[in-house]
């Protein structure tokens, strides 16, 4: 199956899916330098996946070093419509079910990019470095920015962006991928017959 939006999305750069990820971030209109939490988010992923590649020889040392819970859950009331794994306390949490649509339609479409990767090695990666940047109190887990509530209170909050352009970066570095790991994403939306309006938000809106 030919698919024209996801070849122009695997061919975009890692700036490009930074940007989309930023711009989803509930307090984006109020972040100031944009430019350089991108580029320090993706910097930092990436070096932190060439240093643990380093140490470790795949994804599964790398899970077991860190001694995580993994547990599948298939009740759709634990996450979000298109979530596909959280990080809590010392466990990942990965949607089953998700993740059997974004396999199923990587095989339906028959993506060469997939054959020697496996869709839940990339989630996994993406949550072990929120346990990463967690324990080593890195850059991209400490980005908070002020802004005025009501004209003069001043409000304090985390950035999460930075959090998932590391977390992105880190996936793609560690696993030596050859496209950026939210084309899974939109493996995903095509599976609910929403990825025209992710491929927009990714490529149209920003390119």
């Amino acid at each position: 199956m030919e698919d024209k939006k996801l070849e122009k999305l695997i061919s975009l750069s890692d700036e490009i899916f930074a940007k989309y990820l930023l711009r989803e971030d509930i307090f984006y209109g109020k972040i100031e330098n944009k430019e350089k939490i991108i580029s320090e988010s993706l910097e930092l992923g990436r070096k932190v996946g060439r240093d643990k590649k380093n140490i470790f020889s795949d994804i599964n040392q790398l899970r077991d070093f860190y001694d995580l819970d993994i547990k599948y859950e298939e009740e759709k009331s634990d996450f979000d419509y298109y979530e596909l794994a959280y990080f809590e306390d010392e466990k990942i949490i990965l949607n089953n079910e998700n993740i059997r649509k974004i396999e199923d339609m990587a095989s339906l479409i028959n993506l060469p990019i997939f054959e020697e990767i496996k869709i839940e090695d990339i989630i996994l990666a993406h949550e072990l470095y929120h346990k990463i940047e967690e324990d080593d109190k890195l850059f991209t887990d400490r980005v908070y920015i002020t802004y005025k509530k009501m004209g003069f209170i001043s409000k304090k909050v985390k950035l999460k962006a930075s959090s998932e352009i590391g977390a992105m970066a880190f996936a793609k570095s560690f696993l030596d991928l050859g496209f950026n790991p939210l084309i899974i994403n939109y493996l995903l939306a095509k599976a609910f017959d929403k990825e025209e309006i992710l491929y927009r938000k990714i490529y149209k809106d920003i390119k």
